[in-house]
């Protein structure tokens, strides 16, 4: 049965910075629902060889939980989701990828060795990707309303969404993941394509980003790198 596609699951995030039991939880939901699309039950779990690609396994700490997790399947097997994107992309082939979406990560094979960099999660990582961008952009929206800088479309639109409330903004910030600054990604796109000076910055300073992390890749040896990821398509101009 290599390479047949039997049944397909969509579930919420598995990132394993926010929690291996919840990693899990998700994990296991999503395989009920492939196992269901395939005409099978979950009762087959147990001659499941399980794959994973999450976000998060970068820290040996959630590397080490993962795969010591008492787990339902026959079999598991995890990496991060970079690498199984890198293979992906090249066809298990040499090569590079970039992920840019609510995250970041850069990640190289080559021969029997891989090199990973940065996606070490939202609080001290993720140079580039759609959650700091997101929150650079509420960041700026607040430091307009304190007239710390020149009121911009942008700002006056992010305000908007909290009723020109600061306090509701930062009470909203103790509590949100990274998927929900991130949310604000193509309002920001939108107003940088409608020549916003504030948006414009903010991508250009994103896209700074992403070419210093392809030069880092080209420094490794990499011949091929891939984009992947919501904010790839829509950074390249």
């Amino acid at each position: 049965m290599a390479g047949v596609e039997l049944g397909v699951g969509v579930a919420g995030s598995a990132n394993t910075t926010l929690g291996v039991d919840a990693a899990f939880h998700e994990i296991v939901k999503v395989t009920k629902i492939a196992v269901l699309d395939a005409g099978l039950t979950d009762q087959c779990f147990g001659r499941i060889y399980a794959g994973l690609g999450l976000a998060g396994l970068s820290l040996r700490r959630d590397y080490e939980a993962v795969n010591s997790y008492h787990h339902p399947f026959a079999e598991l097997s995890a990496e991060t989701d970079a690498y199984i994107a890198c293979l992906g992309a090249h066809q298990g082939q040499d090569g590079g990828v970039l992920i840019i979406g609510t995250g970041s990560c850069r990640l190289l094979i080559m021969g029997n060795r891989s090199v990973t960099v940065g996606g070490w999660g939202y609080l001290m990582s993720d140079l580039g990707s759609g959650a700091q961008l997101g929150r650079s952009a509420l960041r700026g929206a607040l430091e307009e309303y304190d007239a710390l800088l020149p009121r911009s479309g942008l700002g006056t639109a992010l305000m908007a969404h909290f009723n020109e409330n600061p306090e509701s903004l930062v009470t909203w910030s103790e509590t949100v993941t990274p998927k929900s600054y991130g949310s604000f990604v193509p309002e920001i796109i939108g107003h940088a394509i409608n020549k916003d000076e504030a948006a414009i910055a903010l991508v250009n300073s994103t896209a700074n980003n992403k070419e210093r992390m392809i030069l880092m890749l080209v420094s490794k040896g990499a011949a091929k790198i891939a984009l992947i990821g919501g904010l790839a398509e829509p950074i390249l101009p």
